[in-house]
């Protein structure tokens, strides 16, 4: 519920595609500075200390090569890896929450890994799992 003295957030979102999980690494922050960046401090002071940071990613992984491909626990490693390194960029950004969509061949369901848990944006819990 928000408060009447506070205003609602605008979310805004990115997503992209890639091949692989090289040109993941590579373009992933080329994704992340098309977000727009926001001061903390205000932030919080205008929508509340418990307000959720309105940025999220979507980074879908189109794998239709067996070469590229990993098990399911390989690519949550990867992923949560990912994320760590990234952590200053994502804070930054104020991103609050990650989805990796990996499509494989066609008829297969897509794998999907968030990193958001409860509303709340985990690059203000110190890391994510």
């Amino acid at each position: 519920m928000i408060n009447k003295s506070q205003i609602e957030p605008t979310r805004s979102g990115a997503i992209a595609s890639f091949p692989d999980a090289t040109a993941l690494r590579n373009g992933f922050n080329n994704v992340a500075v098309l977000l727009p960046s926001l001061d903390a401090n205000e932030f919080r002071q205008r929508h509340g200390i418990d307000a959720q940071v309105p940025n999220v990613l979507y980074l879908a992984l189109r794998l239709f090569d067996e070469q590229d491909d990993m098990k399911n626990e390989q690519w949550r490693e990867v992923s949560l890896s990912l994320v760590n390194e990234r952590k200053p960029i994502i804070t930054s950004q104020c991103v609050c929450r990650l989805t990796f969509l990996i499509s494989r061949k066609q008829g297969t369901i897509p794998l999907v890994f968030h990193t958001s848990r409860a509303g709340r944006c985990l690059a203000r819990r110190g890391g994510y799992s």
